[in-house]
């Protein structure tokens, strides 16, 4: 049985349309299919899904198979390509994200100076919804705008190292 599973194995790796199992003696038998019921149930079970047809042969004693192609696999340059594609897309989604998040700090910085420290809170919390920050809660003084202000230019600057 270990046999047949390692015999069916190496011919859906090396992509084989059809194979023959012999479950008879072979050319000294008389013909009997002696293991095609063990076959079939304790082999053939396994590999359904990767199983077309079957026929059988000389009585009964050949299992004839016809494997299902297995699907193309993507080659090195392929996947290479699509990973570069993946990183060109992360790039420029991380770089479009920090862009818009420079445009709204800098109108809470100009909020900030003209003394609008309500649109400057909505500007902060905005960028703060972003990237996960802390939120600004409630009326914002002068004081707690410049901090707020200070803290987050900071972090943006760190992340877009």
């Amino acid at each position: 049985m270990r046999a047949c599973r390692d015999f069916l194995d190496k011919a859906l790796a090396g992509g084989h349309r059809q194979v023959r199992i012999i479950t008879g003696l072979g050319a000294r038998g008389d013909g009997t299919p002696r293991l095609r019921t063990r076959i079939e149930q304790e082999v053939l079970g396994g590999y359904h899904s990767h199983i077309e047809t079957t026929a059988y042969e000389q009585g009964g004693a050949v299992i004839k198979i016809w494997l299902k192609s297995a699907p193309l696999r993507p080659g090195l340059a392929w996947q290479r390509h699509q990973r570069h594609d993946r990183d060109r897309v992360a790039v420029a989604d991380r770089e479009e994200r920090y862009w818009v998040a420079r445009e709204r700090l800098e109108s809470a910085d100009q909020a900030f100076n003209e003394a609008d420290f309500r649109r400057c809170r909505l500007k902060l919390n905005q960028v703060a919804r972003e990237f996960g920050w802390e939120m600004a809660e409630g009326p914002v003084d002068e004081d707690g705008a410049l901090r707020l202000l200070d803290a987050h230019w900071g972090r943006l600057k760190a992340l877009d190292l």
